[in-house]
């Protein structure tokens, strides 16, 4: 079972596109093969209570402003990219799961971690753009991941515990396990999303309330720190990126400017992201695979 909530409103970027929002409703069923590639869901926000959203986003965009790093991927072969956990500390580093052809870790509140999985989801014999990714859950400690839904992008509340992706036109909005939420549950915080994470083709920004569905248009200044590498910490104190080849994993403190280098190889770091407590970072590497997985720690 899923929650489905329909988009509604025509976005300008995309000519003729009209996508459907309607109120939180339970369905079931298997996932269409089809989706919307012109909507993109980049961020779960908890709103707090001093700010409004927009003056909320546009506040962690500040802290990420002095660098920016494209949105740029190595050609790593699809065999080749594992998810990895490492702890900041240096204590560990590990693989989380056997799953090959991941991007966009991001770790959850309630301790488990998703991330896209390239697939053939339109059963055409082949893996390319037409396709959507593969949602996998896995738990922090690792193991065998779960898929939980196909879109080309996901989200998780502020609480961990549910997952929001786009299909067919719909936001979906599902457990870890991949069931709908009960009814009656309360659902906090705004979705954004975007019709493209490519910075020259992104033309829209928006919220959408999944409680209610109803849809905000956003200004399209705090865009920019969804489409950009490099993630501010929950507390905003500090951020993830990775150098410009891709083969430095670094930290930045966000009021002093004083950067270090948490890991490098001769292999790549992508997708970095924080764990909540910001004592550990997930991301996507084609690092040997012959260190211990995290479920033999």
């Amino acid at each position: 079972m899923r929650v489905p909530l329909r988009l509604q409103s025509a976005r300008g970027a995309v000519a003729g596109l009209f996508v459907l929002l309607i109120f939180v409703m339970h369905s079931k069923g298997s996932l269409a093969t089809e989706t919307s590639s012109s909507v993109q869901l980049l961020d779960w926000v908890e709103i707090e209570q001093t700010a409004g959203l927009v003056e909320q986003l546009r506040d962690r965009m500040s802290r990420l402003t002095t660098f920016f790093v494209r949105i740029t991927s190595p050609d790593v072969p699809r065999e080749s990219r594992h998810v990895w956990k490492l702890s900041v500390d240096g204590s560990q580093s590990c693989r989380l799961s056997n799953d090959t052809g991941v991007r966009y870790p991001r770790w959850g509140a309630s301790g488990y971690i998703l991330y896209l999985q390239e697939a053939d989801t339109n059963h055409d014999g082949r893996i390319d753009f037409r396709d959507d990714f593969l949602i996998r859950v896995v738990h922090q400690q690792g193991g065998v991941a779960k898929t939980v839904g196909q879109s080309r992008s996901a989200v998780w509340s502020p609480d961990g515990k549910y997952v929001a992706f786009v299909q067919k036109s719909k936001v979906y909005i599902v457990g870890v396990t991949g069931e709908a939420p009960p009814r009656g549950t309360v659902l906090r915080g705004e979705i954004i999303a975007t019709n493209s994470r490519n910075p020259e083709a992104a033309r829209d920004f928006w919220a959408i309330d999944p409680q209610s569905g109803a849809e905000t248009a956003l200004p399209s200044d705090p865009a920019k720190k969804y489409l950009w590498l490099g993630q501010l910490a929950p507390s905003g104190s500090q951020i993830v990126f990775t150098n410009t080849m891709k083969t430095t994993l670094e930290t930045r403190e966000v009021e002093n400017n004083i950067s270090r280098v948490v890991d490098r190889g001769d292999f790549h770091f992508m997708d970095p992201a924080w764990s909540p407590d910001e004592k550990q970072i997930v991301y996507v590497s084609d690092r040997p695979t012959d260190q211990h997985p995290c479920w033999d720690f």
